[in-house]
């Protein structure tokens, strides 16, 4: 095989290899958390052909409740790896003691965000870690390596009395390598970078 021929194959694996961050929106909301109910709510959605996740931030767009401290929160990937991402307050979670927060607002819980979910303020709009004694650290690493593709599980319920709430909104933002196509960008870097292979070919046969 010809130098020019590796170089090529090189940028064609480069691209099949590129990382790509992708987000997508549950379509089944909205959906009520009742009072008290341990039986709480799911709801799905479906995410990317990504084979080998690096990264993921769990996007809450809009979830109204007026004690967000009451809820337990965890996902499910496609692979069945389940994670609690917060406990309520009745479970030593990571809002205990801070009264009755209300609502997720543009809330991204972002396993490196620099603030702590403690260490916000209602309706907790931003980007916060949630690193708690309550629940495995860095709980949102633990789909790393995990393939995207497939149904993701969100539940939430409501373990205390006198709150409900609705989640009208949420999200995942999906961080790995893998099948998903190039983003028009990158398709076109690559294709300068095929022209300047061809270009270079053609002047070293004349």
């Amino acid at each position: 095989m010809t130098t020019l021929k590796v170089l090529a194959l090189g940028v064609l694996c480069a691209a099949l290899s590129l990382g790509a961050t992708i987000t997508v929106a549950s379509t089944d909301v909205p959906k009520a958390i009742l009072d008290n109910d341990p039986v709480g709510l799911t709801s799905t959605l479906i995410g990317p052909a990504l084979t080998n996740l690096t990264d993921i931030n769990l996007i809450f767009t809009e979830l109204r409740h007026t004690s967000v401290a009451d809820l337990h929160i965890a996902l499910t990937s496609p692979s069945g790896t389940s994670v609690v991402l917060v406990k309520a307050f009745t479970e030593g979670g990571i809002l205990t003691g801070l009264g009755t927060p209300d609502d997720f607002l543009g809330t991204v819980f972002d396993d490196q965000a620099p603030t702590n979910l403690l260490n916000g303020v209602a309706p907790y709009t931003g980007s916060f870690n949630i690193n708690h004694a309550s629940v495995v650290a860095n709980p949102l690493s633990t789909f790393n390596g995990e393939n995207a593709s497939g149904t993701w599980t969100l539940f939430i319920s409501d373990l205390a009395n006198a709150d409900v709430g609705t989640l009208k909104g949420w999200s995942i933002q999906f961080t790995g390598t893998g099948a998903e196509v190039p983003e028009p960008g990158t398709m076109g870097l690559l294709g300068l970078g095929l022209a300047g292979i061809l270009v270079k070919a053609r002047r070293l046969r004349s």
